[in-house]
């Protein structure tokens, strides 16, 4: 078991790199948001979110950011309303 628990903490060292490369590219803003989670392998922006700030890492939001998220969730809204009026 001696190779496993090698094993277990080389990856667990390569995750780690890998993490500091991408917080770093991220800070550095060589690396987007989105960059990141491929990188890692996340699947949400919240995962990403949740490494920077564990890093106290800044998040690039920008007015334009604010925008596309107010529209996005005006489409939802609209849309959900439309299927709550259709469910009458």
């Amino acid at each position: 078991m001696i190779w496993l628990r090698s094993l277990l903490r080389r990856e667990r060292i390569r995750r780690a790199a890998l993490e500091a490369l991408a917080v770093e590219g991220y800070r550095a803003q060589r690396l987007s948001e989105n960059e990141v989670r491929v990188m890692l392998g996340y699947e949400t922006r919240m995962q990403v979110h949740a490494l920077l700030a564990e890093h106290d890492v800044d998040l690039h939001y920008t007015m334009e950011h604010v925008r596309q998220d107010i529209e996005a969730s005006d489409q939802l809204h609209a849309q959900r309303m439309q299927e709550a009026s259709r469910a009458r």
